[in-house]
């Protein structure tokens, strides 16, 4: 069974969520006519397999993660398989993050001490300010575990990135997530975070989510194509 961790600022608070469509487009017009959400217009990645990142701040230091088809070519020869897949299917609601202050002490409950923790890296070979232990295969639906180098600057920049992207609505955070999967499994894996409104079921992997927008909730799912339901 996992161990305890003893220290309650220890445990994890959603971090934010990733949806991926080989097109950002689509995405980007459903979240501005639907739902009053801007991408923020210059705060963007590109990673080592091809892909490319856009941001919808939330509730800092929460946010959306909107993965696209940056190099085809490249993403065709280093993505996982699975992705090339999934984005073979229009994309969908691809995976979510559950932000610690102490990745190792997470790691002593889910007993993988023993495991590296798994790096990241940009287009350019340089390694970004956070660590994070997932699933080996990162398989649809488990969350993966991000300590950051510095979360009080981080939370600033957040609020910065909030009031620079210039929503119509005010953003809340995100409310709860639906894994599907293998059930005694994924329970063990977020064992650190059952404080946390987080429901699982057995079945073929999925994920749905919802994230507050004003007074309405929308609904993520790895069945719908861009990962983004319509209201």
């Amino acid at each position: 069974m996992p161990r305890t961790i003893a220290q309650p600022d220890f445990q994890p608070q959603f971090d934010h969520i990733i949806v991926a469509a080989p097109d950002p487009q689509p995405v980007r017009r459903l979240l501005a006519d639907d739902w009053g959400l801007s991408l923020h217009p210059t705060d963007t990645s590109v990673f080592g397999d091809g892909i490319a990142n856009l941001i919808v701040p939330l509730e800092p230091p929460q946010y959306l993660e909107l993965l696209y088809i940056h190099d085809e070519a490249t993403f065709r020869t280093r993505a996982s398989s699975d992705l090339v897949e999934r984005m073979g299917r229009g994309g969908g609601l691809e995976g979510w993050a559950l932000r610690t202050s102490d990745l190792a002490a997470v790691e002593r409950q889910l007993g993988r001490e023993r495991d590296p923790i798994d790096p990241d890296y940009y287009a350019d070979g340089s390694q970004p300010p956070w660590r994070y232990l997932s699933k080996p295969g990162e398989p649809l639906g488990w969350p993966f575990y991000v300590e950051y180098a510095s979360p009080e600057q981080r939370l600033k920049r957040w609020r910065e990135r909030l009031r620079e992207v210039g929503h119509r609505v005010q953003p809340g955070g995100i409310e709860w997530i639906e894994a599907v999967g293998d059930e005694a499994d994924l329970l063990e894996w977020i064992a650190p975070a059952r404080h946390l409104d987080i429901w699982i079921r057995a079945g073929r992997p999925a994920l749905r989510a919802a994230v507050r927008v004003g007074e309405r909730l929308m609904v993520l799912s790895s069945e719908v194509a861009g990962g983004v339901a319509s209201p």
